[in-house]
């Protein structure tokens, strides 16, 4: 029927499906892991939640680059 109201995709899906032609990418993030290394944390689950809050300020505009997207990480971690 070609309507996609009610399916609703998670990030890692529309990540995973922004290379297949369609001619939406999505950028690489700004920070990585090693950053939140760099501030002390040690790995772990909070992790994804940090980088994906991060990722989700720069593809809504809010972050606009890396100096940007490191401080907005430390304001992050240090409110966790």
């Amino acid at each position: 029927h070609g309507n996609t109201d009610n399916y609703a995709l998670g990030r890692e899906h529309l990540e995973r499906f922004a290379g297949n032609g369609s001619g939406t990418v999505l950028p690489a993030s700004f920070v990585n892991g090693r950053d939140i290394i760099a501030l002390g944390l040690a790995p772990g689950p909070r992790f994804k939640g940090l980088l994906e809050a991060v990722h989700d300020a720069q593809l809504q505009g809010t972050v606009r680059n890396r100096d940007e997207a490191l401080a907005l990480l430390r304001r992050l971690a240090s409110e966790e």
